[in-house]
C-alpha cells in the first residue's frame, strides 16, 4: 500500500496483491458488480476499476453505484499495478 498528498487530496492505494481482499472487505464487488476497489481518495471516496480498466471514483458512504471517471496518474505514487491503467482524462 501506497499513501500520500496529492494536491488537496489524501490518497490510499492498494498495492495489486491487496486489491481483492480490500474489494471484500468493502463489499465493493456485491455493490458495485464488476468493480475492484485501487484505494481510497481523502477517505470520502473509493478509488475503482472496472473490468475495462477504466477508474472512476465514488462515495464510501452512502456507497452510490453510479461511479463517476477518475484520473489517477499520480506523481510519485506508483503502485505495480499503475503501469497497466490506461490514461484517463482529468475530471
Amino acid at each position: 500500500m501506497l499513501e500520500g498528498w496529492h494536491g488537496d487530496d489524501y490518497l490510499i492505494l492498494f498495492d495489486e496483491s491487496e486489491v481483492a481482499a480490500a474489494s471484500d472487505r468493502y463489499e465493493v464487488l456485491r455493490l458495485l458488480p464488476g468493480f475492484k476497489v485501487l484505494g481510497l481518495r481523502s477517505w470520502d471516496d473509493f478509488i475503482v476499476r472496472n473490468a475495462s480498466g477504466q477508474i472512476y471514483s465514488v462515495p464510501t458512504l452512502p456507497l452510490d453505484a453510479r461511479p463517476r471517471p477518475h484520473a489517477l496518474a499520480v506523481a510519485g505514487l506508483r503502485p505495480s499495478w499503475i503501469a497497466l491503467i490506461p490514461r484517463c482524462a482529468e475530471n
